[in-house]
């Protein structure tokens, strides 16, 4: 583990500093010199000077009490972490849809799953993709307004982003995806139902020139029970494609971190 959390730190601060992730600490920090500060989320929290990326204790207007998460730098509030060879987050699961935390002691950047009271309490306007497979970690920002996570999940309403395939094949080293569908953002689901794919934050590729049994998937929070590539449906987190796929069939599993700001 804590093999893992060094190579983490490493890989955190040499990704762009454009999305604040630039200055990553991996102790359990608060402001230099004064008690642990209270505050809305990250955000709040990174407006004083002497913040520092860490663990910090939090208390959105609709929580009773305060919680601990992970701050990252320029305000970034973890909410969740889902690791592909769990099926703890899979899409179905009703863990995306309820006010059920997971593992809420678990706040570091570790490869244990956790969903967080954060998902359910903090307002965002961005959210922030950290994928960590094998030794790369690559990032995305989607920009996404909403109340809370749960609520944007709850209802399993599709909410569109406009990324594009090429921006969220960065995500995952040697991804693949079938050319067609390209259905991205929250919530991305075939029309038909039964083992067609679907993934929660991420994007879809079908082989036919619609949406309706799409065979591959790249993000977290996906499903497919793909006869093409059998196994593949426990992976939650990662790339799976298969059936006449760009770059192949894939089963590649990652880890993935939830912020939002």
């Amino acid at each position: 583990m804590l093999q893992t959390l060094f190579f983490l730190v490493l890989s955190l601060n040499a990704v762009s500093a454009s999305h604040g992730i630039r200055g990553f600490a991996p102790k359990n920090k608060t402001s230099i010199g004064r008690a642990p500060r209270i505050n809305h989320s990250c955000l709040t929290l990174a407006l004083d000077p002497q913040f520092q990326p860490g663990i910090h204790s939090i208390q959105p207007s609709t929580s009773s009490s305060a919680f601990s998460t992970y701050c990252l730098a320029d305000g970034w509030t973890l909410i969740m972490k889902v690791n592909g060879n769990s099926i703890k987050f899979t899409y179905d699961s009703s863990l995306w849809g309820d006010s059920q935390v997971y593992n809420p002691e678990k706040v570091d950047l570790d490869d244990t799953e956790a969903k967080l009271e954060s998902y359910y309490t903090v307002p965002f306007d961005e959210v922030l993709l950290l994928l960590k497979t094998g030794e790369t970690l690559n990032e995305l920002v989607l920009d996404q307004p909403a109340a809370s996570m749960k609520d944007l999940m709850s209802n399993d309403e599709h909410h569109p982003t406009d990324l594009g395939r090429s921006a969220w094949k960065t995500l995952v080293p040697d991804s693949s995806l079938q050319r067609n569908c390209n259905r991205e953002g929250f919530n991305c689901r075939s029309e038909l139902a039964g083992s067609r794919g679907r993934v929660r934050i991420g994007i879809l590729g079908n082989n036919e020139n619609n949406c309706k049994s799409a065979d591959s998937w790249l993000g977290i929070g996906g499903f497919v029970g793909n006869q093409c590539l059998p196994g593949a449906s426990n992976n939650t987190c990662g790339n799976v494609a298969a059936c006449g796929a760009d770059n192949g069939n894939k089963n590649i599993v990652s880890i993935g971190y939830v912020f939002v700001r």
